[in-house]
């Protein structure tokens, strides 16, 4: 049985005026595509969308040096192709397919978006280099620890839930806004957290915190907003909620719960007022 290829013949009968040079966005999701040829003749292509195919591989890409955004996501793609050439390339999807080797991506300076989630990425090497680099996801896979990512020092949003991750102390002195770290093996949240100074929203459910001293760190992030411990031991502990007040008076929402203003401070009041009355009862 022949594949199912998409040629540049074909691609040419559904561009306006036939016209490939001046084609900047296409459209190639959802054709049941096995293959595609080379697309070096579509010079101003700056945007692509692969989605829902059943490619294996992506190097037919190699040559639209104006490429500013890949979308692969819901394939069956196992190598990363050498991307070096695309300078321009900000967005890249590679979700959903069978990478296990990212080293290939370290020759794309100027990325700021990088989505790997669901494929089969047990190490994190080959990223040290992509200082431009703000997004990354890489939920649902099989990494067990940080690797390249302690490098990159323009990151705002991480996502590495769904792996086997324990230790996060490598996480300092980053600029990230939003970290997702539900459903690995973290047991404490160290010291080095106290650094992710611009940190508003931190997700460690499911995971295996047991105790308030476990997550200490969290009283010295100023913009902490949104905390998540739902699925941990501690949260199974009395009065969570005006524990987590003490320890930081500036979160709003706990465990996707929002926590009114004055709820807060009538916790906190609370909290206050059973240790005085813990003072009392030893000088009594």
């Amino acid at each position: 049985m022949s594949k199912a290829k998409i040629t540049f013949a074909s691609l040419l009968k559904e561009v306006q005026g036939g016209n490939a040079d001046s084609q900047k966005q296409l459209d190639l999701k959802n054709k049941n595509a096995e293959e595609i040829e080379d697309l070096k003749g579509f010079k101003s292509l700056e945007k692509i969308d692969l989605s829902n195919n059943k490619l294996r591989k992506a190097d037919f890409l190699c040559s639209n040096i104006q490429l500013r955004m890949i979308n692969f996501s819901h394939n069956n793609i196992s190598v990363i192709p050498d991307y070096s050439k695309l300078q321009s390339l900000t967005v890249l999807n590679f979700s959903f397919n069978q990478i296990t080797n990212l080293a290939p991506l370290n020759n794309i300076k100027n990325l700021k978006a990088l989505i790997l989630n669901n494929n089969k990425i047990k190490t994190v090497n080959g990223l040290a280099q992509l200082t431009e680099l703000n997004t990354l996801i890489l939920s649902h896979n099989e990494i067990e620890s940080l690797g390249d990512i302690v490098h990159l020092k323009g990151l705002k949003k991480l996502n590495l839930s769904h792996n086997k991750i324990s230790d996060i102390s490598g996480l300092k002195n980053l600029p990230i806004i939003e970290l997702r770290l539900n459903d690995n093996n973290i047991s404490n949240l160290p010291e080095s957290i106290k650094t992710l100074q611009s940190i508003t929203i931190l997700d460690v459910g499911n995971n295996k915190i047991a105790g308030y001293k476990n997550l200490g760190p969290i009283g010295t992030l100023p913009r902490l907003k949104n905390l998540n411990v739902k699925g941990n031991p501690i949260a199974e502990l009395p009065d969570l909620e005006s524990k987590i007040c003490e320890l930081s008076a500036r979160v709003e929402i706990l465990n996707n719960k929002k926590l009114e203003r004055t709820d807060k401070a009538f916790l906190m009041g609370k909290r206050k007022k059973e240790r005085e009355n813990e003072k009392k009862k030893k000088f009594d």
